[in-house]
C-alpha cells in the first residue's frame, strides 16, 4: 500500500514539474482591452523591391492515363436491410 502511495506522489510531483513553468506563463489577468479604430493599411512594395504579378488561368484538371483503371459502377443498389419480425413482443 505504502508503494501505491509513493507512485501517486511521485507522479503528482512530476505533473507539477511540467505544469509550474506553464502556469506563469498563462495571463491570469480579468481585465479586457479595447481598441477603437481601423487596422493599419498593407505595406507598399519600395520600388527596389520585386513585384510579382500572375498572368493567364489556372492549369486544367488533370486527365488520368489510358493505362489507368476507370471503375464504372453498373445496375442498381442492394435494397436497404429489413429488420426481422419478432413475436410476441410486450410494450410496458
Amino acid at each position: 500500500m505504502n508503494r501505491n502511495k509513493f507512485y501517486i506522489a511521485a507522479v503528482l510531483a512530476f505533473a507539477g514539474l511540467i505544469v509550474a513553468p506553464v502556469v506563469e506563463s498563462v495571463n491570469f489577468t480579468k481585465s479586457i482591452n479595447v481598441v477603437e479604430g481601423s487596422p493599419l493599411p498593407a505595406p507598399v512594395p519600395k520600388a527596389t523591391e520585386a513585384v510579382i504579378v500572375a498572368e493567364g488561368s489556372p492549369l486544367p484538371a488533370p486527365v488520368p492515363k489510358v493505362a489507368e483503371a476507370v471503375f464504372v459502377a453498373e445496375g442498381s443498389p442492394l435494397p436497404a436491410p429489413v429488420p426481422k419480425v419478432v413475436d410476441n413482443v410486450r410494450v410496458a
